[in-house]
């Protein structure tokens, strides 16, 4: 049987949020919605019994989400300047 207070449904649901925004974070707005869930799973978590799944799940998340993030600034870098790039202006 479990005991009172132990239970870390939300701190390995916000782990799992976590690997899934790092994984998905190619596309960003997937990597972002997962880790914001993730995070708020994280701080439920944290605020029931504070543990490690918890801090490790928010890590996760953050690292997901700043990922999210730099993947939709070099995807738009890349598509509004996709007419000005020519095979000869990366070779020289």
């Amino acid at each position: 049987m479990s005991k009172e207070g132990s239970d870390n449904s939300f701190g390995i649901s916000s782990v799992n949020m976590g690997i899934l925004s790092v994984l998905f974070s190619i596309i960003p707005i997937f990597g972002l919605i997962l880790g914001v869930i993730g995070i708020i799973f994280g701080i439920i978590q944290g605020k029931r019994t504070k543990n490690k799944w918890a801090l490790a799940g928010i890590i996760l998340n953050i690292i997901g989400i700043t990922l999210s993030i730099l993947f939709y600034i070099a995807s738009f870098y890349i598509l509004s300047n996709w007419g000005s790039i020519s095979p000869s202006s990366i070779n020289s």
